[in-house]
């Protein structure tokens, strides 16, 4: 197999600008993921280091790397942004299985441990940690809302 050609960045001055205001805005946001990718082009671009240099910089992989210079050279600042992904859709079967379980832990709930109400996140964290069903804990609040289940 040869060798790959490095992938550099180069930017004008106006995209330049536009990368440090980007940058600027995921920090006030906290979205660490598209910022972690602004650094990674502002890394390539400022010093023209390489997708393993970056990668080793900034402790993620190098495929990754690549993809976000890609991504940023195709899409520009669009391309930093994560890509939304459709919802999981369960089975009608995983549905009831999990209805069943969250119904078990609201009727636990008489015991000492479950006297309070249970949050949608703890009746989450306890579907998993129960029966072994990874769900989210809005994902629950779908449920419970469509089955009038009493949690809340």
């Amino acid at each position: 197999m040869g060798r790959r050609a490095a992938l550099f960045i180069r930017l004008t001055t106006q995209q330049s600008v536009e990368l440090e205001v980007f940058m600027r805005e995921m920090a006030r946001r906290g979205n660490r993921r598209a910022r972690l990718r602004g650094n990674a082009i502002f890394l390539s671009f400022q010093y023209g280091w390489t997708a393993q240099k970056i990668a080793g910089h900034l402790n993620c992989s190098t495929p990754s790397v690549v993809s976000w210079l890609k991504h940023y050279q195709e899409k520009g600042i669009a391309g930093l942004y994560d890509i939304p992904t459709p919802a999981r859709r369960l089975t009608p079967f995983q549905v009831e299985q999990i209805t069943g379980a969250m119904y078990d832990i609201t009727q636990a709930k008489s015991k000492r441990r479950y006297r309070k109400r249970l949050s949608y996140r703890e009746t989450a964290r306890l579907v998993k940690e129960k029966y072994g069903i990874n769900i989210s804990y809005e994902r629950v609040r779908q449920i419970v809302r469509q089955n009038l289940l009493g949690a809340r």
